[in-house]
């Protein structure tokens, strides 16, 4: 495992440059968040307990598709997660897990629509995004909380997990951070707005992806 895990120097370059661009975006805290991207055989998947601002070559953690690995550091706690998507899709490549400040807080707020938490409020969200998902609170590492991300997974690259964070999926990890950001950016209006925003219709975004898609 040790041999094929250290042949992926490109992927660990691709998986560090993202990690450290999450922690300079604010995206994380401490040691808050996981970052994935598949490869021959399983995962590379960030370490458990070590900041994404620390990522290097050294604590990056292959895991195969069985869950097993061969490191000092332990993968994330989420590894189950990151696989279980994997595993639903197979043209995932990249999975991205945050804390971003105003995505978190969209998640812990009252009186939610759980099939839309948030209205679209550009076109860019709009077509991208759509209607955001929020699943109830699982505990964080759980098999519960991985087969219920999942299950969203399947049909859709984003999703809200409560009193938690935010999950992206996408064919690199770029598209998958571009997508958590282009979430912290809407859930960021939303809350400036105060509810007095003029956001898209239904009917808007259908026109957007009958144009774009």
């Amino acid at each position: 495992m040790d041999g094929d895990y250290m042949t992926y120097d490109k992927q660990k370059e691709e998986l560090i440059s993202v990690c450290h661009a999450i922690h300079s975006k604010g995206m994380v805290s401490g040691s808050g968040g996981n970052v994935s991207i598949r490869v021959d055989g399983g995962i590379l998947i960030t370490a458990s307990g070590v900041s994404l601002e620390n990522t290097t070559e050294e604590n990056i953690v292959f895991v195969d598709d069985r869950e097993r690995f061969s490191s000092r550091f332990r993968p994330s706690k989420e590894t189950a997660l990151h696989l279980r998507c994997y595993a639903v899709r197979s043209d995932i490549m990249a999975v991205v897990h945050v804390h971003s400040v105003y995505s978190v807080a969209l998640s812990c707020m009252k009186d939610i629509q759980e099939s839309c938490i948030v209205p679209a409020y550009t076109p860019g969200y709009g077509i991208r995004v759509g209607k955001l998902p929020v699943i109830p609170y699982f505990c964080p590492g759980s098999e519960r909380l991985a087969m219920e991300v999942s299950s969203y997974i399947v049909g859709r690259n984003s999703v809200l997990m409560r009193n938690h964070g935010l999950v992206a999926v996408g064919k690199t990890l770029d598209a998958a951070l571009n997508l958590a950001e282009e979430i912290e950016e809407n859930a960021k209006i939303h809350f400036i707005l105060n509810g007095n925003g003029c956001y898209l219709s239904d009917a808007q975004i259908d026109e957007l992806h009958e144009n774009y898609h």
